[in-house]
């Protein structure tokens, strides 16, 4: 199975890495020009890059997943990567699909996307409630078969949902106007700030609430129950790393 993490990732950073830049995205039933697929690159870019930070987060999450052999961190990951992802899925389910459908004339490719999300929430939620209130060291001992299978099916859920989304619905960002574009960044960024670390989230103010609730009881419970999270640690190393690679890149300027 080809998992996400393996040779160069093409979802990168607002979904579009480096390696893509020398592949079109096409939609539309074309592949457009090398100019044209930059500058559909640069405006995807700029409408999700408040949802950058999590995005990154979630990249790095899987490709730590895919290192590890170590089943505690394996398992203290995985918990991490349900908050992330239900995150990210949130704030394009509340901010990004909308946006993409009012443009679309077909709608296909929507619908594929919203039944993916929804093949990755319940991936999710299965991993969450393997792991919810369980400490990283003790999620294998029950039915660790189980638990990598349903980790495994996660992973490929998430890979082909990124990829989809990459490929036929993101390229349509381009066709937004200014104004219009700028509009859907500032949902995308207020989307991001209440995002839910759940599931299932909900587009219901009052559902939301009991989940919102629920997640700070969660958190409550866990930092009090967990204090050794050896996943989370590694994550934050290599976030650290990426973080100052960048702004090295950044100080030095372009080549």
């Amino acid at each position: 199975m080809a998992r996400l993490g393996r040779c160069e990732r093409r979802v990168r950073n607002g979904y579009l890495s480096r390696a893509s830049r020398d592949r079109p995205l096409c939609f539309a039933g074309r592949c457009p020009t090398f100019d044209e697929a930059e500058t559909n690159r640069n405006a995807a870019r700029a409408v999700l890059a408040p949802l950058e930070h999590e995005q990154e987060r979630l990249l790095a999450i899987l490709d730590l997943i895919e290192e590890s052999r170590r089943p505690a961190e394996r398992a203290d990951l995985a918990v991490e990567l349900v908050g992330t992802c239900a995150r990210c899925e949130d704030v394009k389910a509340r901010a990004v699909y909308p946006a993409i459908e009012e443009l679309a004339g077909e709608h296909h490719e929507i619908e594929r996307a919203r039944a993916d999300q929804e093949v990755v929430r319940e991936g999710l939620g299965e991993i969450r409630r393997r792991t919810r209130h369980v400490k990283p060291g003790n999620v294998y001992a029950d039915d660790p078969e189980g638990f990598e299978a349903a980790l495994e099916a996660l992973l490929e859920a998430i890979r082909q949902h990124l990829e989809q989304e990459e490929a036929e619905l993101l390229p349509q960002l381009a066709r937004l106007d200014v104004g219009r574009a700028a509009t859907v960044r500032d949902e995308v960024e207020r989307s991001v700030e209440h995002a839910l670390s759940h599931p299932s989230a909900h587009r219901n103010p009052l559902a939301r609430s009991v989940l919102v609730l629920g997640e700070k009881l969660d958190r409550v419970v866990k930092d009090q129950s967990t204090p050794w999270r050896p996943g989370v640690e590694h994550l934050e190393e290599r976030l650290s790393r990426h973080r100052e690679v960048g702004k090295g890149e950044i100080e030095e300027g372009p080549r």
